[in-house]
C-alpha cells in the first residue's frame, strides 16, 4: 500500500524530495484549474478580475495580476501596495500597507505583473535574513530604508504599534547578504 499525497499514491521507496515536489506541483495545477472554473462560474465583475488574473505558481504562491506602476520595469521580490484601481506601486516606508510581492522581473511599467498574495514568495531584503526571522516593511523611523524592500528581524510575539501592521511573514532561509530570500507570506 502506498502513501497518499494529495491524491497521488507513492510507494515508500518513491518518497523522495522530487516525488513530493511533483505531487505538490500536480496539486497546484489541479487547484489552479478549480480556481479558473470557479471564477468562470461566478460574478467576476465584482472584483474586476477574470479567471486569468488569479492563479497559483510553481513556487507555491497564490498570485493576482495587477498593473505595474512601480516607476519602471518590475523587480522580482519587490514589496508592493495599492496605487489605484487595479495597480500597484512600491510600498513606501510607514505609509502603505503591503498587499503582496512581485513575482517576475522585467515587466514594463503599465503592464500586468503577477503579485504573490499568499503562500511562499521570494522577497527582496535590504539586510541579510535568517531563517525564522520576521520579514516586514520599513517603519518611518528605520534607517537605512528603501521603498519596495523588506527588512528581517527577530520575531517577538509582543509586537505592537506601527510594527504590527508591517509584518509580511517569516523567513524560510538564511542568506549571508541582502537580496532575495523565501518567505511564508502572512499579509
Amino acid at each position: 500500500m502506498g502513501n497518499q499525497i494529495w491524491g497521488s499514491t507513492l510507494l515508500a521507496d518513491e518518497m523522495s524530495l522530487d516525488s513530493v515536489n511533483k505531487a505538490i506541483l500536480d496539486l497546484l495545477k489541479k487547484l489552479n484549474s478549480i480556481a479558473n472554473i470557479y471564477l468562470s462560474l461566478n460574478d467576476v465583475q465584482r472584483t474586476g478580475l477574470d479567471a486569468g488574473d488569479i492563479g497559483l505558481v510553481a513556487s507555491g504562491s497564490e498570485v493576482i495580476k495587477l498593473i505595474n506602476k512601480t516607476g519602471g520595469s518590475s523587480t522580482k521580490g519587490t514589496v508592493v501596495s495599492i496605487d489605484g484601481p487595479g495597480s500597484v506601486k512600491k510600498c513606501v516606508a510607514g505609509q502603505d500597507g503591503a498587499i503582496g510581492i512581485i513575482v517576475d522581473s522585467g515587466i514594463p511599467q503599465g503592464e500586468y505583473v503577477k503579485i504573490a498574495i499568499s503562500g511562499i514568495a521570494e522577497v527582496l531584503f535590504l539586510n541579510a535574513p535568517t531563517a525564522g526571522q520576521m520579514a516586514r516593511t520599513f517603519l518611518t523611523t528605520d534607517t537605512p530604508k528603501e521603498d519596495g524592500k523588506a527588512v528581517a528581524e527577530d520575531y517577538s510575539p509582543s509586537i505592537t504599534g506601527e510594527k504590527q501592521f508591517c509584518k509580511l511573514g517569516f523567513c524560510l532561509e538564511t542568506k549571508n547578504a541582502p537580496g532575495l530570500a523565501h518567505v511564508v507570506l502572512k499579509l
